[in-house]
């Protein structure tokens, strides 16, 4: 079954499969979606290499609809030892419950009981993948205590080498 994913302001929607998946409960939709996301700060500086890419399904379970799938990204940062800017690819898990009714602990409602918007589930999921340690590589040898030397590209030749 082809889907429509929309734009609504600055958010991807999904429409058809929502309403699908709330006429059939049980059967599954698929669901896709591509993202533009602004660069951001967590735990310094990130930005996204093109777009990331969605794609999943949608099933109603009675209370909503469950959104479920992968996203994939790139994401440009800057190593914790040596500070270069490197590449990191990403492939999230994504799964997000969506409400028909606003109620105490629905985080999710889906707008006008018809759509639902992709951007914070993926983000989120997304985020959630990003180590707290961020290395170009295991075998990063950062930089010099003393001359802030990249120690990647070889000794430096301060005084701490002079002992």
């Amino acid at each position: 079954y082809e889907i429509s994913a929309c734009l609504v302001g600055s958010e991807m929607c999904i429409r058809d499969s929502v309403r699908n998946a709330l006429r059939s409960p049980g059967e599954a939709f698929k669901a896709e979606g591509r993202m533009e996301y602004q660069p951001l700060e967590f735990m310094g500086k990130l930005a996204f290499e093109g777009p990331v890419l969605f794609s999943g399904e949608i099933c109603s379970n009675g209370e909503g609809v469950v959104l479920s799938g992968r996203a994939q990204a790139e994401l440009r940062m800057n190593c914790n030892r040596c500070d270069r800017e490197f590449i990191m690819p990403v492939n999230a898990a994504v799964s997000e419950m969506y409400y028909l009714e606003p109620a105490p602990g629905h985080e999710r409602v889906l707008k006008d009981s018809q759509w639902l918007s992709l951007d914070e589930p993926v983000l989120e999921s997304i985020l959630m993948e990003i180590p707290i340690r961020r290395l170009c590589s295991e075998n990063c040898r950062g930089l010099c205590g003393i001359c802030g030397g990249d120690l990647n590209q070889g000794e430096c030749s301060c005084r701490r080498n002079s002992n």
